[in-house]
């Protein structure tokens, strides 16, 4: 069995890496100070696809995958373990959503998760 990482997958760990090395330092104090996770990140996060990476397409996500997902939480995990705590949540909820979700609640409130809406929440 080979575990080597695909082109696509290796792209998005060195992507993320690198997004994660600029980004994240430069909030760190002030998450150690307040405790708050730093909701800035959240658009650049919802641009990459990191928020929505588990999410459909057509509800706004890039759908790719839970391998994919957590090639994203380990790469911002080496930054700062807080932030994928908080993604994980995110994308727990995504996927509760997206699996269970009815229909026409799902289309209202999964496009906004991709999208860098802080969590989730019902209409």
């Amino acid at each position: 069995m080979d575990f080597k990482f695909s082109d696509r997958e290796e792209l998005l760990r060195k992507s993320i890496r690198e997004w994660a090395e600029k980004e994240i330092p430069p909030r760190m104090e002030a998450m150690e100070e307040t405790g708050k996770f730093p909701e800035d990140l959240l658009k650049p996060m919802a641009d990459m696809g990191i928020c929505g990476v588990i999410t459909p397409k057509e509800y706004g996500g890039t759908n790719m995958g839970h391998l994919a997902r957590i090639i994203v939480l380990e790469e911002l995990g080496r930054v700062c373990p807080a932030i994928p705590m908080g993604m994980q949540v995110h994308h727990m909820c995504a996927y509760v959503l997206n699996t269970f979700g009815q229909r026409l609640r799902r289309g209202s409130t999964c496009l906004r998760l991709p999208g860098g809406r802080p969590w989730a929440s019902s209409q």
